[in-house]
């Protein structure tokens, strides 16, 4: 009777064991490094990489003269592609928007007016419009992705005034032009905002690309995410502040170099 039991309690024990734990799969890390100035664009790269199974997406933000230097395995970059870059990809587009004050009745510019007033021959509102005032100029340090595209658009080999105030990034720039009616300066489209008023520049464009960079072809779930990108919802994200890339729209875009 004993051995019964015991063999009783043997069998109700075993049935009452606990299932065998089964460990969740690995993440997937994927680490994308961004400049300051493409910060929109974010949005669209959670969404992306939301979509991805086991997928867990790092964003780094880090100013441009450190992407050389970056371990990520993606960069979404704005402008052209720096040199050696093994694999370049558009998405979209940007523009960068000269800006001045609300209260400046300032509506248009040729592009030697502009660099008249950022190579400082331009120091007074008064040549422009009927107002005067010092013209406060705004721009971006050395090595500036946007301070770049700007001075080689603009000023074309002249000289950036010394009379001109720096903005760290583009929040502080917003706030400058804001604070202040005699200002002028320069942001990216995707940044606009009611604070801030632009001003049309003709004799130049100011588009730019907005490029996803790696050191190879992606693979996996890297080219699942940039395919994502240029396609579905990310691209729908992404064309919420951005232009389309000319002929992307409606059509498939292949992961290559421009």
């Amino acid at each position: 009777m004993n051995k019964i039991l015991l063999s009783a309690v043997f069998l109700l024990t075993a049935c009452d064991a606990p299932p065998a734990r089964i460990l969740p799969p690995t993440p997937n890390p994927i680490t994308l490094s961004i400049l300051p100035s493409l910060e929109p664009a974010v949005p669209a790269l959670i969404q992306c990489s939301e979509s991805l199974p086991d997928t867990v997406l790092f964003v780094e933000r880090v100013p441009a003269s450190a992407v050389v230097n970056s371990s990520a395995d993606l960069t979404l970059w704005l402008g052209d592609p720096p040199a050696n870059t093994g694999f370049a990809a558009p998405l979209v587009r940007d523009e960068l928007v000269v800006v001045v004050n609300p209260v400046n009745p300032l509506e248009d510019l040729e592009i030697g007016d502009l660099r008249a007033i950022f190579s400082g021959r331009e120091e007074n509102w008064a040549g422009l419009i009927d107002v005067d005032s010092r013209v406060s100029v705004w721009v971006y340090p050395e090595g500036n992705e946007l301070q770049e595209i700007f001075a080689g658009t603009v000023l074309e080999g002249s000289r950036l005034t010394s009379l001109a105030n720096l903005a760290p990034g583009v929040e502080a720039m917003l706030e400058a032009i804001a604070a202040d009616p005699a200002a002028i300066g320069f942001l990216p489209e995707a940044w606009l905002n009611d604070t801030v008023r632009p001003v049309q520049v003709t004799g130049v464009s100011l588009q730019v690309p907005i490029i996803l960079l790696a050191e190879k072809e992606p693979q996996g779930n890297e080219r699942a995410l940039a395919s994502c990108l240029q396609n579905r919802e990310g691209l729908d994200l992404l064309l919420e502040r951005y232009s389309p890339w000319e002929g992307l729209r409606g059509s498939a875009h292949p992961l290559n170099r421009p």
